[in-house]
């Protein structure tokens, strides 16, 4: 893309430079059986969303910079004055929040441009793996600039086919956090195509997740779940009322065992009613910090030693709350994928 300038008001323009972009776009086309599908190099919702983002989080302070894109056959690149916030870094951006124009969120949400503020980064990860490109890459981001690298060109055809062939059969929809488990048993095992390896990895650990389902039933008047791997607690859930915890059984029980199915295997140890104590104590023990929620209720965020948390109240109702047990690691923001998801399902 070259040579084309935007000064105008954002409402004004945001259209037209998805136009320019799309104008621009790449099909690319794979084979499934006897008919023929095409992917494109830049997706509108990653672009729009990646648009969305920079305008709401550049720091307005720097009035002489400019956003940049740049759309290649390789890759979109978009660009923003102003490093990331205190806190933020690449490696826990996709579950950290932290607003620095909040206002601007808030107006993008009211007029229909996001679906939920602080959801953009989710939409263009979960896109982009979906559709067999990788991971996006934010990591030549600096004190100045944050600088988000999309891929467009498709480096698995296979698993997209194979996601989508495992959703069919088995009558499931993967969350994010199950798409990006997936993604790093790709990514780890190394396997270009998942018709090999990696499909016998994905169907054994289907295979488990149903076993979990099966032997981890939900019990009357149940509203939440405390989970220990290996004998050591790692999170606790839980909701306003049994029926809201009815629906979201299965999907935190197959979202839990994902966490512990890509973790480094270890000896099991006997569940410990000391344990599980010693975790609610420290619970008790964490700092609270009040946030406006973009939606209803307030936002409430916690932190105590080796220990995340979060609440979202409404009319004095915990409508959600979700502690998880850290590492001093994971603290200081060099999370692994499996700790990612996890502090992903806080913000909830």
């Amino acid at each position: 893309m070259k040579g084309q300038n935007w000064r105008e008001p954002f409402f004004k323009i945001h259209d037209e430079i998805w136009s320019v972009i799309n104008a621009r776009n790449l099909r690319i086309p794979f084979q499934e059986g006897f008919f023929q599908r095409e992917i494109f190099a830049f997706s509108e919702k990653p672009v729009r969303e990646a648009l969305l983002n920079v305008v709401t989080h550049r720091d307005y302070t720097l009035g002489k910079r400019s956003i940049f894109i740049n759309a290649s056959p390789l890759e979109f690149v978009i660009e923003s004055p102003g490093g990331f916030l205190p806190g933020i870094t690449p490696e826990n951006v996709l579950y950290k929040r932290e607003w620095r124009n909040r206002c601007v969120a808030e107006t993008f949400e009211r007029a229909g441009l996001v679906e939920r503020s602080g959801q953009g980064m989710d939409d263009i990860f979960e896109k982009t793996i979906r559709e067999g490109k990788g991971l996006p890459d934010l990591f030549e981001s600096d004190d100045f600039s944050v600088r988000l690298k999309i891929p467009a060109q498709v480096k698995d055809r296979n698993f997209i086919l194979f996601l989508e062939k495992i959703a069919q059969e088995k009558q499931i929809t993967f969350s994010f956090e199950e798409i990006y488990a997936l993604e790093t048993i790709r990514e780890k095992n190394k396997v270009s195509s998942i018709t090999g390896a990696m499909k016998d990895i994905l169907e054994a650990k289907q295979e488990d997740l149903d076993a979990f389902l099966e032997h981890l039933p939900i019990v009357a008047g149940q509203d939440g779940l405390l989970v220990l791997v290996n004998g050591e607690v790692i999170g606790l859930d839980r909701v306003s009322c049994s029926a809201a915890f009815r629906m979201l059984h299965p999907k935190l029980i197959r979202s839990y065992v994902m966490d512990a199915l890509t973790e480094k295997p270890a000896k099991g140890k006997e569940a410990s009613r000391k344990k599980t104590d010693a975790f609610l104590k420290k619970i008790l023990q964490c700092t609270e910090h009040p946030f406006d929620s973009v939606g209803y209720g307030r936002d409430y965020r916690y932190e105590g030693k080796k220990i995340v948390g979060s609440a979202l109240v409404h009319e004095n109702t915990v409508i959600h709350m979700a502690f998880f047990q850290i590492t001093e690691t994971e603290k200081a923001g060099r999370m692994s994928p499996v700790s990612r998801r996890r502090a992903y399902r806080t913000n909830q």
